[in-house]
Parts: structure tokens; C-alpha cells; sequence
């Protein structure tokens, strides 16, 4: 019998309601609208009050962040040049560049120094970054510009220019007055080559106790407007960002931030200048507390219509403070309120002691079927699929729920071989719904790929193919989740996953290691009883980082994971294995957070592709107590021979790694090693030499 013809005969549990409800409603509709009128107002303007005060805090945080960025950026410059790191020229020039590529939301670094000598890397309209020089010699000064494509490296001009008579001395600039004594903000301005409004964040170089120059970085301040734009204030409402002068600073209308005088040139716009009304009647609010110092709540009135305005100040220095103003109108907050009220009427509280009567008298009779309701959409909250569903009611809707629910169940026990389940689960406790959104984690992140893959893919037919690596897959992943570890993409043979997200992991790094020792013990075993089964040997990547776990992918189509610079270089330590010879790479942070469990071998200190950084590499060796004493004895040789490698000692260095390479037998690091001595003895490394290996591939 199918599941129409079993509802047949069962009482409507919607007409059963709906009769009821429909005498109490006839008896009590006239008193709710008193309740309505005389409490929706205050709640709402109530509400609106806490709306606009969230949006407030909200652009405050945002603007810190904003901030922070620029103030970070130029320490990290000055602390480079005030040690000596690079000097003028080239090495400033890459310093500035690559500081200006990891900022995109940064307009221009530079530095200038006490000889009026000035570099600076600019980021053009196009989104390329070119550099301005200014050398000054005995013979004169030389100001060159140079230009590059889009996205191209810092070394790849693609031209240059020579300026006879820029006049340029950043000796004269506000910015290097304010910055002479320590970290300071100017005031926002007008950016000398683009008129965009701005400010810049500037910051002593002081060398051996000598000052001897600037850092500085500018912000523009229309991209910042962007984010005030996106803001929903009600339906209308907005926010902009006015400094201690009372110029507007943000807007969502970047054209409300200048104005061009009589003579032509651009100035920065007053708030009682404005084009927008609303925001020119602050003027007057303003005036009243120049300082600011308070944040508060002011109703005002403007071209007949009523706002509120969130008045937030936010100190950006000790000396200097911005006010955030929030303005909506309070129509977009009381237009459905007057709407509800004339269609309501006169309502009471009758209505609700009726109901409430009413909902005892019926209750008892329908407890039972909706508790059977609740305990299965219990169930499937908690993603529990061992019992099925228990489809007996009395009422015809409720059954149909019930045999609903079983549909579900199905399509749930589907959907979760698609997302980790534990994700699943911690959104539903939390009553979450799933959206674009990201948090900052530590995380281990975890990366395996098939040795060989492509030529064993030429041997084995797809169908086979297909089952194999699905047995492959599943076991791996298998393994990972019992280390409470989660997988989050396949990409062909590739597994991706970490730890510590979405739930807590304290001792993540050793349950990724583990994780890795075991897979490799798994595959090891794998169809061992099949003599003519393809080999699946598998190389793994670890790396311990903070990055962006959340929610990605677009609003209609999202995927969970993880997003940052040490989620590829996880991935690059995978793809180094076939450079080394090894299986398991982790590196150094994920090696600093680990207590002894387990034995490595400090492999080498390198520069992965598409990273500045050197980073020490080791490989995993096996869990202590597990690993041959041949293997421990050429790894401490091995070890010995890479130190005196880094201090120049190349005959120490080979000797040691020979004895390493005939204790382990085929180790492709210590012959690598032994090729890197024998081309230092031909043509040593220079005096600035970072110790570390540049992987040019991936």
C-alpha cells in the first residue's frame, strides 16, 4: 500500500487547528491591536537604537583593522633598514615591492632618508606596481621611474623613465616631519600624484642610534568607502567617517569626500558640505561637542524627515580622533509598524487568555503525535540514522511528516559523504545556517598525494581505477578522522584536511603526525594479498600555521576549508618529498610544537616557490622505539654534515654526509647535499647567504 492511500481515513490534524483557532481568533482580534500600538513603537525604536549602534562598533572594528594594516607594514620596513638588511637600491626597491604585493589594500611605501635620496613603489590604476627613485650624488640628483606589467616580479621592468625636473624632496613632505621622532598618522590629505584622499602612516629609521630617514605608508581612503557602501543601515541608512576637522573621511559615495574650489583645485569636504542632506544636518550636532569624546544616540530632523544618529568617536593616535556617524531615517525602522497598526486595529489581551485555553484543551489530545515529531526531528538534527523513523499517528499531516522525515533520513545519510559530518552536527547545535564566513585558526594542515599516480592511472583500467582509489580514499580517511582530524577536499588521488577546525584539537600537530605514520602503514598493507595489485606509495606534507577556516566558494554553492599562505606551503612540502627522497616533510612549526614522540631528521632550511620566507624542513621518521638504529645513526651523520654545510666547512660537510648515505643506503637528500658541496667549492656562496635552498618549482 502506498503512502497516499495510507493517509486515507486519518483526521486532518491542519482542519482540527484551524476550526479552533478560528473561534478564538473571531472572539479576540479586536483587543491585539491595542498590544500591537502600544508595544511596537518603543520596541522598535528600541531595536533600531541597538541597530545602530552594532553598525557603529562594527565600522569602529573595521576602521582599527584598516589601520592596523599600514602601522604594521611600516615597522616591518623601518625594523629591516634600522638592522641593516638592505640598503639603498635594489634591495630597497625589493623590500618596498614585496611589502606592497603581501598589502594589496595598501596605495604606496617609501622611504627617503635625510639626503632627500627617496625610493617609493606605487600601486598604478592599471594594478601594476612602479617605482620612483630619487639618487642623489655629488653630481647632482636622478629621478627615475620604472614601470612593470601587472603582477609581474619586482626585477621584470617593463620600462623606464627619467624625470629632468621633478622637484620632489620627501625631506619637505608632512609625512616626514610627523615620523622624524616615532610612529605617527598624518592628517588625511590629498595624495600628491592621484588627488584621492588618503593618509599616510609614517615611522623613524633609526640605525646604530642614528636617525637617518623615513618609512612611510599611504592608505587610500576610497577603498575604504567601499565597505562603508555595503553596509544595510534599514533601507536607507548609511555611515561615513568624519576626522577631528570635521571633514568626511568615508562614505558610501567616495565623490562626497572632495570638492573642487573656484580656483580648480580639490579640498577635502566638510560634513556640512555634503550632498547628502542627511549628513550635511549633522553640522549643527557636531558643533555642539567638537570634542566628541562620548558616544551617543541624537534624533534630528532634516528636509522634514526624521533620522537617528549613532555619534561614535574612535581615537586613531592619542592626539587624534575620528567620529564614526551612523544616520538612518526612522521611517525605515516605524514603517511597518504604522502599516501593522492600521490593518490590526484595536487588539487585546483577551486573545491570548483564550488561546491559551483553548491550546490546554487541545493539547493533550495532540501531545503525543507532535512528540513523536520532536523525537525524530531530534534525530535527524543529530545526525542519527541507526533507527528508522516511526511513522504511526492518528493524523493524517503528521504522518506525512513522519514518512517525510524518513525521505530525509535517506537523503541525509547521502549528503553526509559529501561534508564532514562533525561540521554538520556543530552547525545544527548552534542553529547556524551555513554562509560565506571564515575565522582565524591554528591549524595543522595535512596534504597526501600518490607517488607515480599518472603512470599508474596508464596501467589500470578507469573502472578498476575507480574502485581502487576509492578503497584507497576511504582507508586514508578512515585513519585521519580516528586522529579526529578533518578531510575537507579530494582533489584526484590528493587529500587535503587539518586539525583543530571545526572543533578543538589542543594536540594537533602530534595527531597529524600520527595520522601521517599510520597512512603509511595502511597503504604499505593495502591489497597486499593480490600479486598484481597496483602500488599506491604515498607522500605526505604537514604544517602548523593560522589561516581562515570557514566557509567558501560563492552564496549559492560554499565548501568548507581553509585559506592562507601556510595551507600552500603544506601543500609545497608535499610536492618537495620527490625532491628528497622522503615520504613525510612537516615543518619546523609543527616540529616546535611536538614533545619527543616522534624522530625527525632536519632535512633543510629552503624558500619554497611563492614565498620570501626560509623555513626549516624535517622528515618524519617513525615514532621513537620504531626506527632502525642504522636509520637514527646516518640521520645524527646526515645532521652533522648539513651544519657544517651552513657554516662553510665543506670538507666536514661531505665527509659526514657520505658516512650518513652509506649507513641509510639510496638517501637522495645526502647526495643532493653532496652535489650542493662539490658546486660551493667551485663557486662559493656570497656573503649575504640566507642558508637556505630557493625551490623554484612547486
Amino acid at each position: 500500500m502506498d503512502a497516499l492511500a495510507q493517509t486515507r481515513g486519518r483526521r486532518s490534524l491542519r482542519t482540527t487547528f484551524a476550526a479552533s483557532i478560528f473561534v478564538m481568533v473571531l472572539i479576540t482580534a479586536v483587543s491585539l491591536g491595542v498590544v500591537s500600538h502600544l508595544g511596537a513603537r518603543s520596541t522598535t525604536l528600541a531595536v533600531s537604537h541597538t541597530v545602530v549602534e552594532q553598525v557603529a562598533a562594527l565600522t569602529e572594528a573595521r576602521t582599527h583593522a584598516y589601520l592596523d594594516s599600514p602601522r604594521r607594514a611600516a615597522s616591518l620596513v623601518a625594523h629591516q633598514l634600522a638592522q641593516g638588511a638592505v640598503e639603498q637600491g635594489g634591495g630597497l626597491e625589493a623590500l618596498l615591492y614585496y611589502t606592497l604585493v603581501a598589502h594589496d589594500e595598501l596605495a604606496m611605501v617609501s622611504y627617503g632618508d635625510e639626503r632627500g635620496a627617496f625610493t617609493m613603489v606605487k600601486r598604478l590604476a592599471d594594478g601594476s606596481l612602479g617605482t620612483k627613485q630619487i639618487r642623489v650624488t655629488e653630481a647632482g640628483r636622478e629621478v627615475r621611474w620604472r614601470y612593470r606589467a601587472p603582477g609581474a616580479e619586482v626585477g621584470d621592468i617593463l620600462r623606464e623613465e627619467v624625470v629632468a625636473d621633478d622637484p620632489y624632496d620627501p625631506r619637505a613632505r608632512p609625512w616626514y616631519a610627523a615620523g622624524r621622532e616615532a610612529f605617527a598618522w598624518t592628517d588625511v590629505y590629498l595624495f600628491y600624484t592621484d588627488k584621492a584622499p588618503g593618509i599616510t602612516a609614517a615611522t623613524p629609521v633609526v640605525r646604530e642610534g642614528q636617525f637617518s630617514g623615513v618609512v612611510s605608508v599611504d592608505l587610500g581612503l576610497r577603498q575604504f568607502s567601499e565597505f562603508l557602501a555595503g553596509l544595510e543601515v534599514g533601507q536607507r541608512g548609511l555611515a561615513v567617517i568624519l576626522d577631528g576637522a570635521g571633514h568626511i573621511v568615508g562614505s558610501p559615495d567616495p565623490g562626497d569626500m572632495v570638492r573642487e574650489q573656484e580656483d580648480g583645485t580639490l579640498v577635502l569636504r566638510l560634513a556640512g558640505e555634503s550632498t547628502v542632506p542627511a549628513v550635511a544636518a549633522l553640522a549643527p550636532l557636531l558643533a555642539a561637542d567638537p570634542a566628541a569624546r562620548t558616544a551617543r544616540i541624537e534624533r534630528y530632523s532634516s528636509g522634514g524627515e526624521e533620522f537617528l544618529a549613532s555619534l561614535l568617536p574612535i581615537d586613531i593616535e592619542p592626539d587624534r580622533r575620528w567620529l564614526i556617524a551612523v544616520v538612518v531615517p526612522e521611517d525605515d525602522f516605524l514603517g511597518q509598524v504604522k502599516s501593522m497598526n492600521r490593518r490590526n486595529g484595536m487588539l487585546g489581551g483577551t486573545l491570548v487568555l483564550l488561546t491559551l485555553l483553548a491550546s490546554l484543551a487541545l493539547s493533550r489530545h495532540i501531545s503525543r503525535a507532535l512528540q513523536t515529531l520532536v523525537v525524530e526531528a531530534d534525530r535527524m538534527r543529530s545526525l542519527r540514522f541507526d533507527q528508522a523513523v516511526d511513522a504511526r499517528s492518528s493524523f493524517r499531516e503528521v504522518y506525512q511528516v513522519l514518512d517525510a522525515l524518513e525521505g530525509m533520513r535517506t537523503g541525509l545519510r547521502a549528503f553526509e559523504r559529501y561534508m564532514p559530518v562533525e561540521l554538520v552536527r556543530l552547525l545544527l547545535e548552534r542553529h547556524e545556517e551555513p554562509r560565506l564566513q571564515s575565522e582565524l585558526r591554528r591549524v595543522t594542515v595535512y596534504f597526501s598525494d600518490i607517488a607515480g599516480f599518472t603512470t599508474v592511472s596508464e596501467q589500470v583500467g578507469p573502472t578498476e581505477m575507480a574502485t581502487r582509489l576509492g578503497d584507497y580514499l576511504g582507508t586514508q580517511t578512515h585513519v585521519i578522522q580516528d586522529e579526529k582530524g578533518t578531510v575537507v577536499q579530494y582533489v584526484g588521488d590528493q587529500i587535503m584536511a587539518f586539525w583543530n577546525a571545526p572543533l578543538d584539537v589542543p594536540d594537533h600537530a602530534r595527531r597529524a603526525c600520527a595520522a601521517a605514520l599510520d597512512c603509511q602503514q595502511v597503504v604499505a598493507h593495502l591489497w597486499e594479498d593480490e600479486q598484481e595489485a597496483p602500488s599506491f606509495p604515498t607522500r605526505v606534507g604537514i604544517h602548523t600555521c593560522e589561516v581562515a577556516v570557514g566557509h567558501f566558494g560563492s552564496p549559492d554553492r560554499l565548501y568548507y576549508g581553509a585559506v592562507g599562505d601556510g595551507v600552500n606551503l603544506a601543500s609545497r612540502l608535499e610536492g618537495a618529498n620527490k625532491f628528497y627522497g622522503t615520504w613525510i616533510l612537516v615543518s619546523e612549526d609543527t616540529r616546535t610544537e611536538l614533545d619527543g614522540e616522534f624522530e625527525f631528521r632536519w632535512l633543510d632550511r629552503v624558500v619554497v616557490k611563492g614565498r620570501v620566507k626560509p623555513t626549516a624542513l624535517f622528515e618524519l621518521l617513525g615514532r621513537k622505539g620504531s626506527v632502525a638504529a642504522d636509520t637514527l645513526a646516518a640521520r645524527d651523520r646526515y645532521e652533522e654534515g648539513l651544519r657544517c654545510y651552513f657554516d662553510r666547512d665543506w670538507d666536514g660537510a661531505e665527509s659526514a654526509l657520505r658516512q650518513a648515505a652509506a649507513l641509510r643506503g639510496d638517501d637522495q637528500a645526502a647526495a643532493l647535499f653532496l652535489e650542493r658541496c662539490a658546486m660551493a667549492r667551485v663557486s662559493p656562496p656570497p656573503a649575504g647567504w640566507d642558508r637556505a635552498h630557493h625551490m623554484e618549482k612547486k
